[in-house]
């Protein structure tokens, strides 16, 4: 509060605007040259303020400024400027009081070198009012307030954690993040996009590859299959008309044209790439699990679960963005969606041999994951292959990561406490975050 009152206060121009019949008036510096009074106290003059800090104009070359004296051009002429002013205050007033503050949130402050040979006068000898004195009285004799952090407020008893990943996800970006979208449901106001929005074409990219794999399940099928071209259609033209029924988006005439065509060409990419890996057998796709990570129950949905060669689950988490490995790592990773699935996966007792993200874009189609063995590439570099000691080693630290971020969000964790600066640009909760306030103190 007392931060956004500064902002306004340095906003506000003053305004020679009192009452008719008004015997104070409130001037701003350059405003009370040509004035006469009676009593004047000129505030703010600080060793900060008075002289002013010079503003050269950046247009116009500083060897001109120089030159030509220009105001507010150098320090000297800020120094001549001051001298002036305090001469002419002295001049034009009766009684004269000029005042600095002690400190203020840029730190201590001093009184300005040019009113040092005035005698000060200290606060407490300055004739008050009985009132003014009482209230005087009790501010000094108040005690000193006590100051504590207040950002935890734990979940009730039958708070669920409605949210599935994205509370893990926002837990580990910044737990204010978190509290406020999934607890205090803010929500940004919607943003009008021309056409489909990219969240819009994802949901496309999910509805029409689970159409394609509910209908063809294994790679057999894909690959003997004489109906590929009308599955792919069909895919297509189901998931435009869902949109439409979900009442997201209708798309008619040209416009559905051209974004069935895109969607089909993008899906015959895909299957091209689903041709080349060694051989697989779909068995799941939009699979609901319940579980839980530490003491907080989620509910998830798997994009897809695929049974490899060797007869482990693999699990592929369709992308139509930008996604790498790199996001899984660290204690607060970035994406943290199919490291829960995969501790899921393990308490049900399935053997999943692998995770990967299902990168489908015009540009790229490609797995890029890390597991056992698998031979399909993108998953099986040196990089992230890997034996399967160490891969169950590696699933029991996302578990151990997944259950930190889970246990601070149940303890009502929501300290501003952003990962990096890049999380607060990208951030669309600024309206009710303090960050700012915390950085400049």
């Amino acid at each position: 509060a007392f931060s956004r009152l500064n902002q306004i206060a340095n906003a506000t121009v003053i305004r020679n605007r009192l009452e008719k019949h008004s015997r104070v008036r409130l001037v701003a510096l350059d405003d009370a040259f040509g004035h006469n009074f009676s009593h004047l106290w000129v505030t703010g003059l600080s060793d900060r303020n008075f002289p002013r800090p010079s503003s050269p104009n950046a247009f116009v070359p500083m060897s001109i400024v120089r030159d030509f004296s220009l105001p507010r051009g150098t320090t000297e002429w800020e120094l001549r400027y001051a001298e002036r002013a305090l001469s002419y205050w002295i001049r034009c007033a009766d009684i004269l009081c000029v005042s600095s503050a002690r400190s203020t949130i840029h730190g201590d402050c001093y009184t300005s070198a040019l009113i040092h040979v005035y005698p000060p006068t200290p606060v407490l000898n300055i004739q008050l009012s009985r009132e003014e004195r009482t209230n005087q009285q009790l501010r000094l004799s108040a005690p000193d307030l006590e100051i504590f952090e207040d950002f935890k407020n734990p979940l009730s008893i039958g708070e669920s954690g409605q949210g599935g990943s994205a509370i893990l996800r926002d837990q580990a970006t910044c737990p204010f993040k978190a509290f406020a979208r999934h607890r205090l449901k803010a929500r940004p106001l919607g943003k009008l996009d021309f056409g489909l929005s990219v969240r819009h074409r994802g949901i496309l990219v999910h509805e029409a590859l689970d159409y394609i794999w509910k209908t063809l399940k294994s790679q057999d099928a894909l690959l003997q299959t004489h109906q590929l071209n009308a599955i792919i259609l069909s895919a297509c033209e189901s998931a435009i008309s869902m949109l439409g029924r979900q009442k997201i988006v209708t798309l008619k005439g040209t416009f559905k044209d051209l974004e069935l065509s895109r969607l089909r060409i993008l899906m015959a990419q895909w299957l091209e790439l689903e041709k080349s890996r060694p051989f697989f057998t779909v068995i799941g796709t939009e699979v609901e699990h319940e579980t839980t990570i530490g003491q907080l129950a989620l509910r998830v949905r798997v994009d897809r679960i695929d049974q490899t060669e060797n007869g482990d689950s693999l699990i592929i988490d369709y992308k139509t963005g930008h996604s790498s490995r790199s996001s899984w790592s660290g204690e607060r990773p970035d994406d943290p969606q199919l490291l829960l699935y995969s501790v899921t996966l393990q308490k049900t007792n399935k053997e999943l041999g692998a995770i990967a993200f299902g990168i489908v874009r015009s540009d790229k189609t490609a797995f890029e994951g890390i597991g056992i063995e698998t031979g399909i590439l993108g998953i099986s570099s040196s990089a992230s292959t890997l034996t399967r000691t160490d891969w169950e080693k590696k699933r029991s630290e996302w578990l151990a990561v997944l259950t930190t971020l889970a246990d601070a969000y149940v303890a009502g964790d929501a300290k501003v406490d952003p990962k990096n600066s890049i999380v607060c640009t990208r951030c669309d909760l600024h309206t009710i975050c303090r960050v700012s306030e915390l950085q400049q103190h």
